[in-house]
């Protein structure tokens, strides 16, 4: 029985994500929620088959009169972005989401809400329950660590699968049929440096309140990475009498545009410091969108005797968190306002005598992609710190002979049309597609739609409950067409 979406439609869809809700399931957390999905198939005597790394994938035969029709794919990832507000006491490995309706849009109390992808999953459960919806034979693929390494979509057995029309429902706005996707990698680069001693009180600058957001769809909005601002401040600083490092740590996820970071350094004059930092975190609050209104400096005293690096390796660290590209890298040429190549500072750690900075690169360019890489392992060697390149996954090039988006265009102006008219468009983002439609061949017609979410990653995640349905409904006509 749905508690905080009463009185919503589709009620059986939001009483599925109400249930997933309940479940922690961050990403590489999914034994719970797989598990789920497997008591669920058994108890609708469907047949099911779990891997190795906890992808579910549940098979339902035609309806009838569809069996002549050619298999469907459905598709979307159980593990969610674990994001909580400063303070917030939630914990995601036990805690179910405690979420929240507002204005007609659902919430999640301090935390990320999972919509991206929890509504895919309940979209699908759904539908493999019931009776009455119409459709050919159904593969629904759920994949596990989507948000981290596409772990999941990269090691399922595709030989399993017969379909050849995927419908994944990962994306984040109705109406939008998405037909390609950005490829990236993970880049990591990675400084070693030698721990000096030291005697006396560090001075602790506390970043915090900036809006973050998705590194894909959200970055080209302007909105601040608190790991740039970070090093901003520490540059200016350092350029003025230079000091030691003892650490910085900021950002939590590749994926997600940095909100928080945290940096300790020993300072000659800290009334000096305090007066300088303040003077430029000023001048950075009067360039921010609007977004980050809420973004805020704090400087206090630290510990003490805590190890220090030594000049030459704070200054690499500033050039690691200052000298790599962040944001918007190229803009496409075909395509006016869509963004071809990124770089996103996803987070950055200091353990010991090693900082470690996370990149998270995209583009729709193979050639870009590459040339980016060969700068990033240029500029490595010049400052000084070691590079390793992980998770290169390829886009998803747009199919010219799809008749899935066709339809569903079709579908959704004779239901809605009146409202908004749907689109065609790809994304500058990873999307599992390009992994499937790389093991299942070039043929394969696939398109990925959802309905209205914003903010995914952050605390302020929201989803549309109007929109959940008119996806629901268009999703159903498509089935049959």
């Amino acid at each position: 029985m749905n508690v905080v979406t009463k009185g919503y439609s589709p009620e059986d869809v939001l009483g599925y994500f109400e249930k997933i809700c309940s479940i922690p399931h961050g990403s590489g957390n999914e034994q719970g929620i797989a598990d789920y999905l497997c008591e669920f198939a058994r108890a609708h005597s469907l047949e099911y088959y779990r891997d190795g790394v906890n992808n579910v994938f549940i098979k339902k035969p035609a309806s009838a009169g569809y069996s002549d029709r050619v298999p469907i794919m459905l598709q979307g990832h159980m593990d969610m972005v674990c994001e909580k507000e400063a303070g917030c006491a939630h914990d995601f490995l036990n805690d179910p989401i405690d979420i929240y309706v507002e204005n007609g849009k659902l919430r999640a109390r301090g935390t990320t809400l999972g919509g991206d992808d929890g509504i895919a999953v309940a979209y699908i459960l759904a539908i493999l329950a019931s009776d009455s919806i119409e459709h050919p034979d159904l593969e629904c693929l759920i994949t596990t660590g989507e948000e981290t390494l596409m772990i999941g979509a990269g090691n399922f057995d595709y030989s399993r699968v017969k379909a050849r029309r995927v419908i994944n429902i990962d994306s984040e706005e109705e109406g939008i049929v998405t037909v390609s996707c950005a490829g990236g990698a993970d880049v990591f680069f990675t400084l070693e440096g030698d721990l000096l001693p030291h005697t006396g009180r560090t001075l602790k600058l506390e970043l915090s309140g900036f809006a973050g957001g998705h590194s894909g769809t959200d970055i080209n909005t302007g909105r601040a990475n608190s790991i740039c601002v970070m090093g901003r401040l520490l540059e200016a600083l350092y350029a003025e009498e230079p000091f030691n490092i003892v650490s910085v740590d900021g950002g939590n996820k590749m994926n997600a545009i940095s909100r928080e970071c945290c940096a300790e350094i020993y300072v000659g004059n800290r009334d000096d410091a305090e007066a300088l930092l303040k003077a430029e975190f000023a001048k950075i609050k009067r360039d921010l969108v609007k977004e980050d209104n809420g973004a805020r400096m704090r400087i206090s005293k630290g510990q003490t005797d805590a190890p220090k690096f030594a000049y030459k390796d704070s200054s690499a660290i500033i050039n690691m968190m200052r000298l790599y590209n962040n944001g918007v890298i190229a803009m496409s040429a075909d395509v006016p306002g869509f963004v071809r190549t990124s770089a996103n500072l996803g987070r950055i750690r200091t353990e010991g005598g090693k900082v470690t900075l996370g990149i998270m690169a995209r583009s729709s360019s193979d050639s870009e992609m590459e040339l980016v890489l060969l700068d990033y392992a240029r500029l490595s060697k010049a400052i000084g710190v070691n590079i390793e390149i992980s998770d290169r996954h390829a886009g998803w090039a747009s199919n010219p002979r799809s008749t899935l988006s066709k339809a569903y265009v079709r579908i959704y102006n004779e239901l809605y049309g009146d409202i908004r008219k749907a689109e065609i468009a790809g994304i500058h983002a990873g999307l599992e597609c390009g992994l499937i439609i790389a093991a299942l061949g070039d043929e394969t017609d696939a398109i990925s739609i959802g309905p209205d979410m914003r903010n995914v990653h952050t605390p302020d995640e929201e989803l549309d409950l109007i929109s959940v349905e008119h996806t629901w409904n268009a999703l159903k006509e498509l089935l049959k067409a």
